[in-house]
């Protein structure tokens, strides 16, 4: 814990200034019939840059056991989520024929409709999915050429459910925007650590109980990142990660309203709530219900200068 100063903060280096939030227990999660183990945590922000970040966390070599362990259609949906949407709009407004890299493009998904519209570049791991974008029309990048052939090229650099998955983000995000030409923009699509619902309880929201996710965006840490990259200009746009029918959305804002007022009560209160019908239930659950249908997700632009400043 970068509290105690024996860590640095993963997001901007910083020691002896993080703030611990809340904590949880560890748990199991079985991507296949493998169980993965995340043990007891905290979520801690950095008050020097704002990150919120998990600790401990799985080591590099469980990550990529992880990750290898998963179908290559993990993370494919049917249609775009919201956050995807909105970076569309964003690709709509390129002029036509433009660079645009999605770096970690799984499947290509994102940048499928537009490779007739602009030349559309893909960075991915993951073998069968970077043959499936491939497939889409994206020409994919190896890391030697991505890093080595493609300095101040691209007019966009969109990293869409990446971030979250950077032990060092600012690392990653500094090379990235070198590729970026000038007047180009970098595009991050993550979750939003600052939605009153992760604030409730960092360690128990939803969002950092998946293994893989390792640390939350929030405005402070953007601030953090257009001044370290020198941006001229951000925007920061709230966004639900999914389309949820509202039948669905009342089931969840009633599952995560019974279960706080249920944690936040005294103690003889929860004993009678725990025998009510709408209670009963969200009085035995160990840990906050999944809440994925409000604004909890950002897109988050910073754009670079037209003229690069020596």
């Amino acid at each position: 814990m970068f509290s105690t100063g024996a860590v640095r903060c993963p997001g901007c280096g910083a020691s002896g200034g993080g703030l611990t939030l809340s904590g949880a227990e560890g748990f199991c999660q079985p991507p296949t019939d493998k169980g993965f183990f995340q043990p007891d945590y905290h979520i801690l922000e950095c008050t020097s840059c704002g990150l919120l970040c998990r600790s401990p966390t799985l080591s590099d070599e469980e990550l990529s056991a992880y990750y290898s362990s998963l179908e290559s259609g993990h993370w494919e949906y049917p249609t775009l989520n919201p956050p995807e949407r909105q970076i569309s709009a964003l690709i709509a407004s390129l002029p036509q024929g433009s660079n645009i890299l999605d770096f970690g493009c799984s499947s290509g998904r994102l940048l499928k409709p537009w490779v007739n519209q602009h030349r559309c570049f893909g960075f991915e791991i993951n073998g069968a999915a970077a043959e499936k974008a491939a497939e889409r029309g994206l020409v994919m990048l190896t890391e030697e050429t991505l890093w080595s052939e493609h300095e101040n090229q691209f007019h966009m650099v969109i990293l869409v459910d990446v971030f979250e998955h950077l032990r060092h983000p600012a690392e990653l995000l500094r090379r990235l925007w070198s590729l970026i030409s000038p007047g180009g923009c970098l595009v991050v699509g993550t979750g939003n650590g600052d939605h009153w619902a992760c604030r409730l309880d960092p360690a128990q929201f939803w969002y950092f109980r998946n293994l893989e996710h390792l640390c939350m965006l929030t405005h402070k840490y953007a601030v953090y990142l257009e001044k370290e990259l020198a941006g001229a200009g951000k925007s920061w746009v709230t966004l639900s990660h999914y389309d949820v029918p509202w039948h669905a959305r009342m089931r969840l804002h009633v599952a995560h309203a019974a279960y706080w007022i249920v944690q936040y009560s005294p103690e003889p209160v929860r004993m009678v709530l725990s025998w009510l019908p709408g209670f009963r239930k969200a009085a035995r659950w160990n840990n906050a219900p999944n809440y994925g249908c409000c604004k909890d997700h950002v897109v988050f632009t910073v754009k670079k200068p037209s003229v690069e400043v020596s």
